[in-house]
Protein backbone atom coordinates (compact mmCIF):
# COMPACT_ATOMS: atom_id res chain seq x y z
CA UNK A 1 0.00 0.00 0.00
CA UNK A 2 2.86 2.38 0.81
CA UNK A 3 4.33 1.86 -2.68
CA UNK A 4 1.06 2.76 -4.41
CA UNK A 5 0.66 5.81 -2.19
CA UNK A 6 4.07 7.20 -3.13
CA UNK A 7 3.47 6.50 -6.82
CA UNK A 8 0.24 8.46 -6.48
CA UNK A 9 2.19 11.34 -4.91
CA UNK A 10 4.59 11.21 -7.85
CA UNK A 11 1.61 11.45 -10.22
CA UNK A 12 0.34 14.51 -8.34
CA UNK A 13 3.76 16.12 -8.77
CA UNK A 14 3.78 15.46 -12.48
CA UNK A 15 0.27 16.79 -13.18
CA UNK A 16 0.80 20.49 -12.34
CA UNK A 17 4.35 20.38 -13.66
CA UNK A 18 3.15 19.13 -17.04
CA UNK A 19 2.42 22.71 -18.03
CA UNK A 20 6.03 23.77 -17.51
CA UNK A 21 9.39 22.40 -18.60
CA UNK A 22 9.86 19.30 -16.48
CA UNK A 23 13.14 17.40 -16.22
CA UNK A 24 12.46 13.72 -15.58
CA UNK A 25 15.42 11.41 -15.02
CA UNK A 26 16.77 8.79 -12.69
CA UNK A 27 18.64 5.52 -12.70
CA UNK A 28 18.42 1.79 -12.01
CA UNK A 29 21.12 0.41 -9.71
CA UNK A 30 21.33 -3.40 -9.44
CA UNK A 31 23.63 -4.99 -6.87
CA UNK A 32 24.58 -8.61 -6.25
CA UNK A 33 26.06 -10.01 -3.03
CA UNK A 34 27.19 -13.54 -2.26
CA UNK A 35 28.44 -15.25 0.91
CA UNK A 36 29.72 -18.78 1.49
CA UNK A 37 28.45 -20.34 4.73
CA UNK A 38 28.18 -24.00 5.82
CA UNK A 39 29.06 -25.26 2.34
CA UNK A 40 26.28 -23.11 0.85
CA UNK A 41 26.38 -19.99 -1.32
CA UNK A 42 23.93 -17.37 -0.01
CA UNK A 43 22.86 -14.75 -2.56
CA UNK A 44 21.13 -11.38 -2.31
CA UNK A 45 20.11 -9.31 -5.33
CA UNK A 46 19.12 -5.66 -4.84
CA UNK A 47 17.44 -3.43 -7.43
CA UNK A 48 17.17 0.27 -6.70
CA UNK A 49 15.04 2.52 -8.94
CA UNK A 50 15.36 6.26 -8.45
CA UNK A 51 12.97 8.69 -10.19
CA UNK A 52 13.85 12.41 -10.18
CA UNK A 53 11.62 15.33 -11.06
CA UNK A 54 12.72 18.94 -11.44
CA UNK A 55 11.19 22.08 -12.84
CA UNK A 56 11.70 25.84 -12.85
CA UNK A 57 8.18 26.97 -12.02
CA UNK A 58 9.20 30.58 -12.60
CA UNK A 59 12.33 32.73 -12.67
CA UNK A 60 12.34 32.74 -8.87
CA UNK A 61 10.89 29.34 -7.90
CA UNK A 62 12.29 25.88 -8.62
CA UNK A 63 11.02 22.44 -7.60
CA UNK A 64 13.05 19.26 -7.06
CA UNK A 65 12.01 15.83 -5.81
CA UNK A 66 12.78 12.15 -6.07
CA UNK A 67 11.40 8.78 -4.99
CA UNK A 68 13.50 5.67 -4.32
CA UNK A 69 12.14 2.13 -4.70
CA UNK A 70 14.34 -0.75 -3.49
CA UNK A 71 13.55 -4.40 -4.20
CA UNK A 72 15.34 -7.37 -2.58
CA UNK A 73 15.52 -10.92 -3.95
CA UNK A 74 17.21 -14.04 -2.64
CA UNK A 75 18.45 -14.48 0.93
CA UNK A 76 16.60 -11.72 2.80
CA UNK A 77 17.06 -13.00 6.37
CA UNK A 78 20.54 -12.87 7.87
CA UNK A 79 21.85 -13.75 11.31
CA UNK A 80 25.18 -12.17 12.22
CA UNK A 81 25.91 -14.97 14.69
CA UNK A 82 26.34 -17.35 11.75
CA UNK A 83 29.50 -15.49 10.76
CA UNK A 84 31.18 -15.34 14.19
CA UNK A 85 33.65 -17.89 15.58
CA UNK A 86 32.01 -20.42 17.89
CA UNK A 87 34.01 -19.30 20.96
CA UNK A 88 32.88 -15.72 20.51
CA UNK A 89 29.27 -16.69 19.76
CA UNK A 90 29.02 -18.73 22.98
CA UNK A 91 29.85 -15.63 25.06
CA UNK A 92 26.81 -13.72 23.84
CA UNK A 93 23.84 -13.96 26.30
CA UNK A 94 20.79 -15.67 24.81
CA UNK A 95 18.55 -12.68 25.58
CA UNK A 96 20.61 -10.61 23.10
CA UNK A 97 20.60 -13.10 20.23
CA UNK A 98 17.34 -11.72 18.82
CA UNK A 99 19.14 -8.44 18.07
CA UNK A 100 21.54 -10.25 15.75
CA UNK A 101 18.95 -11.07 13.07
CA UNK A 102 18.15 -8.73 10.20
CA UNK A 103 15.60 -8.95 7.39
CA UNK A 104 15.79 -6.97 4.14
CA UNK A 105 12.36 -5.64 3.16
CA UNK A 106 11.29 -3.86 -0.03
CA UNK A 107 11.17 -0.12 0.52
CA UNK A 108 9.62 2.83 -1.30
CA UNK A 109 10.12 6.31 0.13
CA UNK A 110 10.16 9.99 -0.67
CA UNK A 111 13.87 10.86 -0.59
CA UNK A 112 13.84 14.58 -1.47
CA UNK A 113 11.05 17.08 -2.16
CA UNK A 114 11.63 20.80 -1.83
CA UNK A 115 10.93 24.25 -3.25
CA UNK A 116 13.76 26.72 -3.78
CA UNK A 117 12.93 30.42 -3.91
CA UNK A 118 15.28 33.16 -5.11
CA UNK A 119 14.98 36.81 -4.12
CA UNK A 120 17.99 39.04 -4.58
CA UNK A 121 20.82 37.84 -2.33
CA UNK A 122 18.43 35.47 -0.50
CA UNK A 123 17.83 31.82 -1.41
CA UNK A 124 15.23 29.92 0.63
CA UNK A 125 14.85 26.13 0.44
CA UNK A 126 11.77 24.54 2.03
CA UNK A 127 11.09 20.81 2.35
CA UNK A 128 13.06 17.56 2.49
CA UNK A 129 16.47 18.51 1.15
CA UNK A 130 20.17 17.64 1.14
CA UNK A 131 21.97 19.14 4.12
CA UNK A 132 25.58 17.99 4.24
CA UNK A 133 28.29 20.19 5.71
CA UNK A 134 32.00 19.61 5.24
CA UNK A 135 33.98 17.49 2.80
CA UNK A 136 35.08 14.57 5.01
CA UNK A 137 34.52 11.25 3.23
CA UNK A 138 35.13 8.48 5.78
CA UNK A 139 34.51 10.67 8.86
CA UNK A 140 32.94 14.10 9.04
CA UNK A 141 32.47 15.55 12.56
CA UNK A 142 30.99 18.80 11.17
CA UNK A 143 28.02 17.03 9.54
CA UNK A 144 25.25 17.02 12.16
CA UNK A 145 22.41 15.66 10.01
CA UNK A 146 23.81 12.59 8.21
CA UNK A 147 25.25 9.22 9.18
CA UNK A 148 27.87 7.68 6.93
CA UNK A 149 27.74 4.01 6.01
CA UNK A 150 30.85 2.06 6.97
CA UNK A 151 30.50 -0.09 3.84
CA UNK A 152 30.11 2.88 1.47
CA UNK A 153 30.86 6.23 3.19
CA UNK A 154 30.57 8.29 -0.03
CA UNK A 155 27.09 6.97 -0.97
CA UNK A 156 24.25 9.46 -1.41
CA UNK A 157 22.51 10.64 1.76
CA UNK A 158 18.73 10.89 2.34
CA UNK A 159 17.06 14.27 2.53
CA UNK A 160 16.58 16.19 5.78
CA UNK A 161 13.27 17.90 6.47
CA UNK A 162 13.69 21.59 7.22
CA UNK A 163 14.00 25.20 6.18
CA UNK A 164 17.24 26.68 4.83
CA UNK A 165 18.14 30.28 4.14
CA UNK A 166 21.30 31.23 2.24
CA UNK A 167 22.43 34.86 2.20
CA UNK A 168 24.93 35.65 -0.53
CA UNK A 169 26.86 38.48 1.10
CA UNK A 170 29.28 38.59 -1.85
CA UNK A 171 30.83 36.29 -4.43
CA UNK A 172 33.21 34.98 -1.74
CA UNK A 173 31.06 34.98 1.39
CA UNK A 174 27.81 33.18 2.23
CA UNK A 175 25.84 32.95 5.46
CA UNK A 176 23.52 29.93 5.94
CA UNK A 177 20.75 29.24 8.45
CA UNK A 178 19.09 25.82 8.70
CA UNK A 179 16.28 24.59 10.96
CA UNK A 180 14.92 21.02 11.08
CA UNK A 181 11.75 20.88 13.24
CA UNK A 182 11.08 18.02 15.66
CA UNK A 183 8.64 17.58 18.56
CA UNK A 184 10.10 20.46 20.58
CA UNK A 185 12.53 23.31 20.04
CA UNK A 186 15.25 21.59 22.08
CA UNK A 187 14.96 18.40 19.97
CA UNK A 188 15.04 20.27 16.64
CA UNK A 189 18.17 20.57 14.53
CA UNK A 190 19.76 24.00 14.13
CA UNK A 191 22.75 25.26 12.17
CA UNK A 192 24.44 28.59 11.46
CA UNK A 193 27.32 28.56 8.99
CA UNK A 194 29.58 31.21 7.51
CA UNK A 195 31.45 30.17 4.37
CA UNK A 196 34.29 32.25 2.93
CA UNK A 197 37.18 32.06 0.53
CA UNK A 198 40.69 33.45 0.59
CA UNK A 199 42.55 33.08 -2.68
CA UNK A 200 42.16 29.39 -3.63
CA UNK A 201 41.24 28.23 -0.12
CA UNK A 202 37.73 27.82 1.34
CA UNK A 203 36.98 28.03 5.05
CA UNK A 204 33.86 27.94 7.19
CA UNK A 205 32.69 28.65 10.73
CA UNK A 206 29.74 26.60 11.98
CA UNK A 207 27.60 26.49 15.12
CA UNK A 208 24.88 23.86 15.38
CA UNK A 209 22.85 21.51 17.52
CA UNK A 210 21.12 18.22 16.70
CA UNK A 211 19.69 15.36 18.77
CA UNK A 212 20.37 11.79 17.64
CA UNK A 213 19.54 8.28 18.83
CA UNK A 214 22.31 5.98 20.03
CA UNK A 215 22.38 2.38 21.26
CA UNK A 216 24.42 0.98 24.12
CA UNK A 217 25.54 -2.33 22.66
CA UNK A 218 26.33 -3.77 26.10
CA UNK A 219 22.76 -3.32 27.37
CA UNK A 220 20.99 -2.69 24.00
CA UNK A 221 19.25 0.31 25.52
CA UNK A 222 18.57 3.35 23.35
CA UNK A 223 19.19 6.90 24.40
CA UNK A 224 19.53 10.40 23.00
CA UNK A 225 22.48 12.72 22.73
Amino acid sequence: MRTYYLLFVLFLWATPLAYSEVMLNGYLEPQYSVAYHDDTFLQLNTNKLRIDLGSDLSDKIAFTGNINYINYNGQRNWNMLDFLPRKLKEQIPKKFTSYCSYEYKDDCKLDNAYLRLYYGILTATIGKQQMSVGSGYAWNPTDLFNTKSILDPTYEQPGVNGFRLDIGISADYTFTLFYSPENTWSESGKLMRFLGRISHFDYSLSVGQNQTQHTDYFTFKQGEE
